[in-house]
């Protein structure tokens, strides 16, 4: 495999990871009529290069099957995140963060509530969401999965280190502007607007970490 072959490579493997990350992005905003403001899209694009990156380098040096394996978790992992936000939006008016599992009535109400509220009037964003790993699940089997060469490997991982360096200099231009992207990282603490501005993906992280 020559040089041109092997960037290819890491070109088409980052390209298949940000199609399906921003499938999944670009689909909520446009159900919570979210606006496509350049900040936004440029941390969205940003994060989902990282975690194709990430992807790239962890899962390309495992063995095609257990390769298949955990990229098909991770799409039905993706499809329940993401569907999650959706439906406790719709049933709460608000969105799920760590901090709503104190709200134990609300918790019980949902649960109360969940095969009506999920299945019967909010079933289309699930099928929406579980799109890609049905895919996966009917055509996985053609899929090839090829072990990283050491190229590839240093590629993927340049790429995100870039990526994050690239996101953090894009958050910190906001600095000083009211609810901007630095605001919501390090001061402000809410889940619809770090949805709005980061991405829902994002929007969890930051979450997990407070």
């Amino acid at each position: 495999m020559n040089k041109k072959e092997k960037i290819l490579n890491v070109v088409k493997s980052i390209g298949f990871w940000m199609i399906i990350l921003l499938f999944f992005e670009v689909s909520f905003r446009i159900i919570m009529h979210y606006s496509f403001n350049l900040e936004s899209i440029i941390n969205i694009v940003l994060y989902s290069i990282i975690i194709g990156a990430f992807f790239c380098f962890c899962f390309q040096n495992l063995k095609s099957k257990k390769a298949k394996i955990i990229f098909g978790i991770i799409l039905f992992v993706l499809a329940f995140l993401f569907s999650l936000q959706c439906i406790f939006f719709k049933i709460f008016k608000t969105y799920f963060s760590l901090s709503s599992l104190k709200l134990g009535d609300q918790v019980g109400d949902f649960k109360d509530q969940a095969i009506n509220q999920i299945f019967v009037k909010n079933g289309l964003y699930m099928v929406l969401y579980l799109i890609p790993f049905v895919l996966f699940c009917i055509f996985g089997r053609k899929l090839k999965i090829e072990r990283n060469t050491k190229f590839e490997n240093i590629s993927f991982l340049a790429i995100g280190v870039i990526g994050v360096l690239l996101l953090i200099l894009n958050i910190n231009l906001s600095k000083g502007k009211t609810n901007g992207s630095y605001d919501l990282r390090y001061k402000v603490n809410n889940v619809a607007l770090n949805n709005e501005r980061f991405g829902v993906l994002n929007s969890y992280r930051i979450d997990f970490l407070r």
